[in-house]
């Protein structure tokens, strides 16, 4: 009897939690609950965090899209015009098309405004003329012609004969180009801060 009670009470020591395990227990209950508040108020945290960056990552893409835009030339078209008739021979177009690849890329190393006086090797002459606003740097001058001389070419080159028109001129927002077949020349404001539409043909216009 006396061994048999022994060994009760020994399962009971050992099936039964002692006093500190029992306030472990209860301890591991009650903050159960707070760590799972504080796991959901983590995820909140993180989610918030995310959504921040992506926020910012938003605005820093549209302010670099908006320099962007801002910082190019204006290449909307303002007027264009092409002489009737076409160039009176060959020499004379490529007097013209070595006067505008000269003008094209040597505007903005001359003040952007530059003007060309270009002899085919028959001595047929071309006059070509391009100026640039001149608060365009020498990259968007020369991408501003480069796109006048485009749509130039597209609006006044024929099909049949010496394709180019014997005179034909183009304004953008930015900049504009002309050829010739006869002298002429373009006169500017003596200030520094020359905008393309103050510019002024003095020769007669083409028709």
């Amino acid at each position: 009897m006396l061994t048999h009670t022994r060994h009760t009470l020994l399962l009971a020591l050992v099936f039964h939690p002692s006093s500190s395990e029992r306030e472990s227990r209860d301890q591991s209950q009650t903050v159960a609950p707070v760590s799972l508040s504080r796991s959901r108020s983590d995820r909140g945290n993180r989610r918030s965090e995310v959504a921040m960056e992506l926020t910012k990552k938003i605005v820093l893409l549209l302010l670099a899209l908006i320099l962007v835009l801002c910082d190019g030339q204006n290449t909307d078209e303002l007027e264009s015009a092409c002489n009737g008739g076409n160039m009176p021979d060959w020499d004379y177009q490529q007097a013209a098309v070595d006067g505008l690849r000269d003008v094209i890329y040597h505007t903005s190393d001359n003040g952007n405004h530059w003007r060309k006086v270009s002899r085919s090797i028959n001595g047929k002459t071309a006059w070509v003329i391009g100026a640039c606003w001149t608060g365009l740097d020498a990259a968007k001058c020369t991408r501003c012609l480069e796109v006048a001389n485009d749509k130039l070419i597209n609006y006044c080159a024929r099909r049949s004969g010496p394709a180019y028109a014997a005179g034909a001129r183009i304004k953008l927002g930015d900049c504009r180009l002309r050829w010739e077949i006869y002298d002429y020349s373009w006169v500017t404001s003596e200030s520094d801060d020359v905008q393309p539409t103050d510019i002024v043909m003095t020769a007669q216009e083409v028709a």
